[in-house]
């Protein structure tokens, strides 16, 4: 269940507080945190959603502004990352904490998570078939050439291990009913 909707003037107002905390420095992480606790309806997803559509409605001169409060942060969070890593007094359990929690910010800063959503498609028939799988893998780091010579091969071998087709047949004959032809 969603939560309820926000009004217009309440929208408009969150974001102008949240240009503010993206102003003063605030990653959209802790811009969320500020705006919860200042009663407005915003968790880290609408506040990621207000900056994608504030985007698009501050143009060429406030995007470069956006773009150097951006690099601003990156800056720290690169800081961030030299200072965790010069920590003698930090364990290597704490240091992976933090760099995990930087990392995140850096991820969340810079749009590089990986998808959230996956396509999950179902193949059946042939491709499933173990055999193939078998194949496709010794194949697989093969040039294209090399590729097609082991499929030659495997064509021509399959060619020489055929069983011949026997094909009974019963015909009824005047004189013998049970003829078997092969």
């Amino acid at each position: 269940m969603s939560a309820p909707k926000s009004d217009t003037s309440t929208i408009e107002a969150r974001k102008n507080r949240l240009l503010e905390l993206l102003s003063e420095g605030k990653n959209q992480t802790d811009a969320a945190e500020i705006l919860r606790q200042e009663n407005y309806p915003a968790d880290l997803r609408t506040v990621q959603r207000d900056v994608r559509s504030l985007r698009g409605q501050w143009g060429e001169a406030n995007m470069n502004q956006y773009e150097a409060l951006r690099e601003q942060q990156l800056t720290r969070i690169t800081e961030k990352w030299t200072e965790i890593d010069n920590d003698d007094t930090m364990s290597g359990a704490e240091k992976h904490l933090a760099w995990s929690r930087w990392m995140r910010l850096e991820v969340d800063l810079t749009g590089t998570a990986a998808p959230s959503k996956s396509i999950v498609g179902h193949v059946s028939g042939p491709k499933l078939d173990s055999l193939y799988l078998d194949i496709r893998e010794v194949l697989l780091d093969l040039d294209e050439e090399n590729k097609q010579e082991a499929l030659q091969v495997m064509r021509e071998f399959a060619k020489q291990r055929k069983k011949p087709v026997v094909i009974t047949a019963k015909f009824i004959t005047e004189g013998n009913n049970d003829a078997n032809f092969s």
